[in-house]
């Protein structure tokens, strides 16, 4: 609704039908840790790495539906549970091999591309939001945000 705002990119599973949505990035939620510890867990129930975001009960949700998939109830009472506000330090946790983590996909990426984080159960994931650009109708054809549309997608893709 700011004149001033070309573009926002918003993580919701909302849409927003008086809006141009240019493109979108969808999520899907695994669990991952560090190697050593990824191994070790299939054999004996592991540590949890969570995240306590401002409505927890959408990352608790997730772990639910998670072990639900995995047809591992029981690891809704880990060995042990580290939490973190931030989903960075969680991530850093389980890397260091603290635990294991409820990790969206694109906030892994890097991690498992460079091995420090792999998937416990790569066959196993839960969905999550998307990221979608949105703009104004009509404002998809300016040029700066069209040439901006287009890398993103561009990105999107990688």
């Amino acid at each position: 609704q700011d004149a001033s705002v070309d573009v926002a990119i918003r993580y919701s599973s909302r849409r927003y039908p008086a809006l141009h949505a240019a493109c979108a990035l969808q999520e899907r939620f695994g669990v991952y840790g560090a190697p050593a510890l990824v191994a070790q867990a299939r054999r004996a129930k592991p540590a949890l790495v969570t995240v306590r975001w401002r409505d927890s009960a959408l990352y608790d949700e997730g772990w639910r539906q998670w072990c639900e998939a995995a047809g591992l109830p029981a690891w809704r009472k880990p060995a042990a549970v580290h939490a973190y506000a931030e989903e960075h330090y969680a991530l850093q946790a389980a890397i260091a091999g603290q635990g294991l983590v409820l990790a969206s996909s694109v906030m892994v990426s890097d991690s498992v591309a460079a091995g420090t984080l792999v998937p416990l159960r790569p066959e196993v994931s839960v969905a999550g939001a998307a990221y979608t650009a949105l703009c104004a109708p009509g404002r998809e054809r300016h040029p700066p945000v069209k040439a901006f549309l287009a890398w993103l997608r561009q990105e999107f893709k990688g």
